[in-house]
């Protein structure tokens, strides 16, 4: 069995032999490595950097274990990263961008957060205007090379509680769940955007940064709907609706951000809306402490909005790479009498991570996209029936 050359004729950046040692390449600098996507440089820790090839038989990625020596072979990328994810304890969403929570049936609003950091720790910020009332708040933490972050939240160890590897991706990327309105809820303050300090640790190399989803509700007002949508969204397209409960009228609002990891240097998704592009450009490491300098373990960008703090403006319609903040406006993609929001993505680069979708707008709402999460138990058994089979196949290979 060798090593195809498709490796070097597509990431000539790459040797082929430090696949073959099981090298990471890392992402810029002196001595580093770097492939091309076409025409686009691209700086990844590269977990699939090869495929294997026998005559006559199909390709398999073979994923790369640093200081294992070695390579596990004819094993489906997708099935490996979803079995290591599966045996962390955590339950995972083998689907895409998936319905998380929906709030509605009163006057609910959001702030959304996103911080990532070059070193261990980094600021996020929970806000709700004077009168709110805190409802929830979430954290994510973004990953890279199937590495399960451990976090602390002002000091606060964070019980992560959902895994969701993006399987249509490369490199082991995806994000992690908890919900912290237990460490939240002593440091929120009605009206003043309240800094919380992140720490990962450790594990800072492998974790591009975080983003905190709080939601509250106001005692009087229009019904307002927030809605999370979380997973990942499938880099070869992915789509959710929103639907409305009465038409769309007059005076009404609706913004969405998102949060996006894993990118940077020209890496983008194009997101549509109500069949209109909206942007070709979403993603970069907006929120790193030093997005002029991207480097792995800081790649991330989410669409800001702080009530009482300093929010992302909202994306012009088409905007450049340095114009779009991932939040956006959505009002102008809406007409009279409309009653759904329907939202595209696709990834042309196949290699960022949009793990949430944060929605806020006017009316109840109900929400359609992906498939159900399945629970952790079904997981877990079909991780270890993909052991079985892996150990069954060796044998027979071996005999």
């Amino acid at each position: 069995m060798e090593l195809s050359e498709n490796c070097a004729e597509t990431r000539p950046k790459i040797p082929v032999d430090s696949c073959r040692r099981g090298h990471r390449p890392l992402l810029m600098g002196t001595g580093t490595f770097r492939r091309s996507v076409g025409q686009k440089k691209v700086g990844r820790a590269q977990g699939d950097c090869c495929t294997l090839q026998e005559a006559g038989k199909p390709k398999w990625r073979s994923w790369v274990f640093p200081g294992r020596g070695g390579k596990l072979k004819n094993v489906s990328a997708k099935i490996l990263a979803g079995l290591l994810l599966a045996l962390v304890g955590a339950s995972s969403a083998f689907a895409s961008l998936t319905t998380f929570q929906v709030y509605s049936g009163g006057n609910y609003g959001v702030s959304t957060s996103g911080c990532g950091s070059s070193g261990p720790t980094c600021t996020l910020f929970t806000d709700m205007p004077t009168g709110a009332t805190l409802v929830s708040a979430y954290l994510y933490s973004a990953y890279l090379d199937s590495a399960s972050p451990t976090v602390t939240l002002n000091g606060t160890a964070v019980a992560f509680t959902q895994n969701n590897p993006n399987l249509t991706a490369c490199c082991g990327i995806g994000s992690v769940r908890a919900d912290v309105t237990s460490i939240v809820t002593p440091l929120v303050m009605a009206g003043t955007a309240v800094p919380l300090t992140v720490s990962e640790g450790s594990l800072s190399a492998t974790t591009d940064g975080e983003e905190l989803v709080t939601v509250y509700k106001l005692p009087t007002g229009a019904d307002t709907t927030v809605a999370i949508l979380d997973g990942f969204a499938d880099v070869l397209g992915d789509t959710a609706t929103l639907t409305l409960s009465t038409p769309w009228v007059a005076g009404n609002s609706a913004e969405m951000m998102i949060g996006d990891s894993f990118s940077c240097c020209g890496q983008e998704s194009t997101i549509t809306v109500n069949g209109t592009v909206i942007t070709n450009t979403a993603g970069n490491n907006d929120d790193c402490d030093l997005p002029a300098s991207p480097v792995n373990g800081c790649l991330i960008t989410v669409g800001t909005d702080l009530p009482d703090g300093v929010s992302d403006p909202f994306s012009p319609l088409l905007p450049t790479y340095a114009q779009d903040h991932e939040r956006y406006d959505l009002t102008g993609e809406m007409t009279v009498g409309g009653t759904s929001i329907t939202v595209d993505t696709i990834n042309a680069s196949q290699d960022d991570n949009i793990f949430a979708a944060v929605f806020q707008v006017s009316g109840d709402v109900t929400v359609s996209s992906g498939t159900p999460e399945p629970g952790t138990f079904l997981l877990f058994g079909t991780g270890l029936m993909g052991v079985g089979l892996a150990r069954r196949f060796r044998r027979r290979r071996s005999n």
